[in-house]
């Protein structure tokens, strides 16, 4: 059976905007296509327009108000972006080819799950109320610098990798597999950035670092520059909550390659809400892959960070600090050493290693070090009198 025709319709009201219509040619067609194929169609500011079939721009459309989509989006003519709000509001799949232009504001709504098979790029506003927005193959979402994502839940997020443009703070939306597991970075540095973020609810096959674990089965996020120069943020990081995992021993954990040691990028706040727990970092972080961790039991009265960047804008993320309050002073010694074994770093003094610790700066030569892994090996006791011998890798980038 064929579809009835498509309906175009405005709010009574506003019957200067069917005028302003009525400059394009118009194709209704009874599989419930609009055409716009010869010349330009114009919706000012006040207009709303619902169009409940599939729409083709060939041509130029300028949009400055509501157009309500129910079926298929194909732009591929001229789209200024304009001040237009572009509604998806079908309830079920859609496509949004909107052919690598920009778009002033999207929302999608009803439950629509909505496939963009090219790039889009969003001026002002995305939001997320109901419905799943998916990148297709090689295409990209891409948030402008002054954009900002709005919305997410279990049934509204961005399924694939979701890119803010420029520095400071950026929300996420993102989920995968029926699951939201929304990020914010909530300071991202750099030259020019373009950073994404993707979540995948399954397939983390990590090796754990020291003193943390990561589950086997559990899920991660990967964050990737598409352009510019990224040099890291802290990290806040959201996902379903187990009821066997320990609160208190929460971390977020990070590395630059899923078969290699992840770093424990730490702990300074977290809260669980809705099912979900959150939790923000340390440290910051700029390579791609990130995930949840457990502190092993004899790491919670210690914490030695396993990465730090003398170019972070946290000074606390700048040097390699001892935290915790159950340590003796006398025979504390930390030595931190390269690759071959040269000490690059040492003292017996706790206060200096709590206070001021490690810029990274080498001991003999007073130069900074450049990226790598280092080893220390830190000795003492406990206030308890409990002798204490720990080892570990750090890695300055």
């Amino acid at each position: 059976m064929e579809s009835p025709f498509l309906i175009i319709t405005c709010k009574p009201v506003l019957t200067k905007s069917m005028v302003l219509l009525g400059f394009a040619f118009v194709h209704l067609a009874s599989y419930g296509q609009v055409s716009v194929s010869q010349g330009l169609l114009y919706t000012n500011q006040e207009a709303v327009v619902s169009v409940q079939g599939d729409f083709l721009n060939q041509d130029t459309l300028i949009h400055q108000g509501k157009l309500l989509l129910i079926n298929h989006w194909y732009n591929q003519g001229f789209y200024p972006p304009s001040t237009g709000t572009i509604v998806l509001h079908g309830g079920q799949s859609q496509i949004f080819d909107h052919n690598n232009q920009p778009i002033y504001i999207l929302e999608v709504r009803q439950g629509s799950n909505v496939k963009l098979p090219s790039n889009v790029t969003i001026e002002n506003t995305l939001l997320l109320e109901e419905g799943i927005l998916t990148p297709e193959a090689k295409a990209k979402l891409v948030m402008a610098e002054n954009a900002v994502a709005t919305g997410g839940s279990a049934t509204a997020y961005v399924n694939g990798t979701l890119y803010h443009t420029g520095p400071g703070r950026k929300f996420y939306p993102v989920g995968n597999n029926g699951s939201y597991a929304p990020v914010t970075l909530t300071g991202i540095q750099g030259e020019d950035p373009v950073v994404g973020v993707a979540f995948y609810s399954r397939g983390l096959s990590a090796k754990n670092s020291e003193g943390v674990q990561i589950p086997s089965d559990g899920y991660f996020w990967k964050q990737t520059a598409l352009s510019g120069r990224y040099d890291g943020s802290v990290i806040e990081a959201g996902a379903p909550w187990k009821e066997s995992q320990s609160a208190e021993s929460l971390v977020l954990a990070g590395s630059n390659d899923l078969n290699s040691r992840f770093y424990n990028l730490g702990n300074t706040a977290s809260r669980l809400s809705q099912g979900r727990y959150t939790v923000t970092s340390f440290l910051s972080f700029p390579y791609p892959y990130f995930t949840f961790g457990w502190l092993i039991e004899d790491t919670k009265k210690l914490y030695l960070p396993n990465a730090f960047s003398p170019r972070a804008s946290n000074p606390e993320d700048r040097v390699f600090k001892v935290y915790g309050n159950d340590m003796a002073a006398e025979d504390f010694h930390l030595v931190i050493q390269d690759a071959w074994g040269h000490i690059v770093f040492e003292t017996k003094s706790l206060d200096l290693a709590s206070s001021q610790g490690w810029d990274g700066r080498n001991l003999h030569s007073s130069q900074t070090e450049s990226s790598a892994v280092f080893r220390y090996v830190l000795t003492g006791k406990f206030l308890n009198g409990t002798p204490l011998k720990k080892s570990g890798t750090i890695l300055l980038y």
